[in-house]
């Protein structure tokens, strides 16, 4: 699965999950990409060095609504987001 587009001014993005996508207390594999010209894409970290960094991860596992969430984005920039379960 998987979600491309444009960051908004709230900074962030959520791909909705399908519910299999975490069953069984399992982690579906993400990866996060962020690109200012869609021709050099850098990796988004998953663990922030602080707390402005961009980071991305996934999100509401045991809920209704699990996803993969891209936060604090810089707005106007690509992302391009991938979960594989």
């Amino acid at each position: 699965m998987q979600a491309t587009g444009r960051v908004d001014a709230t900074g962030s993005f959520t791909m909705p999950l399908p519910a299999a996508a975490v069953a069984n207390n399992s982690l579906p594999l993400i990866a996060c990409y962020v690109s200012t010209d869609q021709q050099t894409w850098i990796s988004v970290a998953q663990v922030p060095i602080s707390a402005s960094d961009t980071f991305c991860g996934v999100t509401g596992v045991g809920t209704a609504s699990p996803g993969v969430t891209l936060i604090n984005g810089i707005q106007g920039d690509y992302f391009y987001i991938v979960a594989i379960w």
